[in-house]
């Protein structure tokens, strides 16, 4: 029997068998691995240690320099600020009181009394004493002390317009009138215009020291906020990482960087409260002391109307009854309410007697007779009811310092709570990450 070979075409290996050819692998339809984060788990922990460390200590150390900030600006405004306001009423107080004593000394006689006299030299000193003092205190505000070096210049020049009057009326010289005249319009239009704009700013400056302290906590708030967030996604890192639920420390940091917080918010807020009520009593010194001021020069123009005789058609009367209109008699109380009563009376009856000309009743009902001091005279009740409103000064001013008191004391165990809970709460985030930490050492 034949038997036939089958032979393998070429391209076929030497076995003679025919294999298929295999499959091309395709795209793998669920598309390209995902690659797996780069960072190992030790990294990612470090990486949720350093960012809740930064948290914690930003949470405190925002909530100690807010605090700090606001007890800086209640010590100023309660110590340098308010002291200024003071020191410079003081000074224009003094002077007007100078003024008016020096007009009124003229109307006595040739020779004016010695309590005059000495009134007038003690009020120029108490004015120098005054200016030195807030000079010295705003040496660092450029405005303020060209202001205060003005009135230097000018008080010398002023004290030598009424050394001039004095001189002038012992002869019983007409012309006494007129360097009183003179001196007293350098006193009103230069003198006290300067001290009043520098009275007005130091009390601006209070005010805004003030308003610093009573502000919203904008910051704590923010950087609050943004703790949190990154607290947040701290801990779900560290929860996905060591497969727990919690971690004690960063739970203990988070517990205690919110007891700063709601410290830091409670102390400004009873610091805010604190200073509102100190800002009331600065307001009711402000206005006891302008009503004094005012008083003051009330007094010097009515003396100055009687040393015009009329000649000034009436600008002294104007102006002396501005003066007294701008006393605030709405928060006058007691005894200060009844005199400033009494002494509105009293000008009014003084103006009576110039109208008629009766010049001499009208310098009685001011000063009086002989060199010892008069009752029931404009003099004797302008010194009673400045009396009284330093009395009233003094009470608000006691309040004013205890409020303030409170604010800064409410304001300075808060700074250092803010920045140990910030230490202790990142002290505590540390221990806790770093016992996981401790599982890949």
């Amino acid at each position: 029997m034949a038997t036939t070979t089958t032979h393998a075409p070429a391209g076929i290996g030497e076995s003679g068998l025919q294999f298929a050819a295999a499959p091309q692998a395709g795209p793998d339809p669920s598309g390209p691995p995902k690659s797996r984060s780069r960072l190992t788990t030790p990294a990612r922990l470090w990486a949720a240690l350093i960012a809740a460390l930064v948290a914690f200590l930003a949470i405190g150390g925002t909530c100690a320099a807010t605090l700090a900030t606001r007890q800086a600006s209640e010590t100023h405004a309660a110590g340098s600020s308010e002291q200024l306001v003071q020191n410079v009423n003081e000074l224009y107080h003094a002077l007007a009181e100078a003024d008016a004593t020096a007009a009124t000394g003229l109307l006595v006689g040739p020779v004016q009394p010695t309590r005059l006299t000495d009134l007038y030299n003690s009020d120029i000193n108490q004015a120098v004493s005054a200016l030195s003092t807030a000079s010295r205190e705003l040496a660092g505000d450029g405005a303020a002390s060209k202001q205060l070096s003005n009135v230097a210049g000018q008080l010398p020049l002023y004290t030598a317009y009424i050394a001039t009057a004095q001189a002038n009326n012992r002869l019983s010289y007409p012309v006494a009138g007129a360097y009183l005249h003179e001196a007293s319009k350098l006193m009103h239009d230069q003198i006290l215009a300067e001290v009043q704009s520098v009275a007005d700013e130091e009390s601006a400056a209070q005010r805004s020291g003030q308003a610093e302290v009573t502000g919203f906590p904008i910051w704590i708030v923010v950087v609050g906020l943004l703790a949190a967030t990154v607290l947040v996604l701290c801990g779900r890192e560290l929860s996905r990482s060591t497969r727990r639920r919690f971690n004690v420390g960063m739970l203990w940091g988070a517990l205690i960087a919110l007891a700063v917080v709601i410290w830091s918010l409670v102390a400004v807020s009873s610091a805010a409260n604190a200073a509102n009520r100190a800002q009331a009593d600065f307001d009711k010194v402000a206005t006891t002391l302008w009503d004094r001021d005012s008083l003051a020069l009330a007094d010097s123009y009515q003396s100055l109307t009687l040393v015009d005789r009329g000649e000034d058609n009436g600008t002294d009367a104007q102006a002396q009854a501005k003066a007294l209109g701008n006393v605030d008699s709405a928060e006058l109380t007691g005894d200060a309410a009844a005199l400033y009563t009494k002494l509105r009376q009293q000008m009014h009856n003084v103006q009576s007697a110039v109208d008629g000309g009766d010049y001499s009743h009208a310098v009685d009902l001011i000063v009086g007779h002989g060199s010892q001091p008069s009752p029931n005279t404009l003099n004797s009740d302008a010194a009673a009811l400045d009396d009284a409103l330093v009395k009233t000064f003094n009470n608000d001013q006691a309040s004013y310092a205890s409020d303030a008191n409170s604010a800064s004391s409410a304001l300075s165990g808060a700074v250092w709570g803010g920045l140990i809970g910030g230490m202790l709460a990142a002290l505590a985030a540390a221990y806790g990450i770093n016992r996981r930490l401790a599982e890949y050492r």
